[in-house]
């Protein structure tokens, strides 16, 4: 049995993995052509180990440097990248004075609503 820590609860941003799937759908339809190899594999890697906790993941970088195969510098740009985007947001911990866990939460996709905005307006003007 996975231990689910009690701060991945109060940061969960879904409340359903299917609903999270369409929201991450609508971000990689807008970030796909901007994505390397590498931070396509960090984006799904993430994704994937969210599902405990819909839109929130625990794993170390150091863990997903090694599960892809590539370096943590390039699992640090990754993460920077999908933040930089507003896909996710980071929240560090501490225990004490040394840091613990950070928590990467998926955040909705709010991309896909300027769009149909912009449609709407664009219709109703011809």
């Amino acid at each position: 049995m996975i231990h689910v820590p009690k701060i991945a609860y109060k940061l969960q941003s879904f409340t359903s993995v299917e609903e999270m799937n369409k929201q991450m759908n609508f971000h990689y339809r807008h970030i796909k052509e901007l994505l390397t190899p590498s931070f396509d594999q960090v984006f799904h890697l993430l994704k994937k180990y969210s599902c405990k906790v819909p839109g929130v993941c625990w794993l170390k970088q150091g863990t997903i440097a090694q599960d892809l195969n590539i370096s943590i510098k390039t699992v640090e740009r990754a993460i920077k990248f999908l933040k930089e985007q507003h896909i996710i947001k980071i929240y560090h911990t501490k225990r004490g004075n040394i840091n613990a866990n950070s928590y990467y939460v998926f955040q909705p996709c709010n991309k896909f609503l300027e769009e149909e905005i912009f449609l709407v307006e664009e219709a109703e003007e011809a």
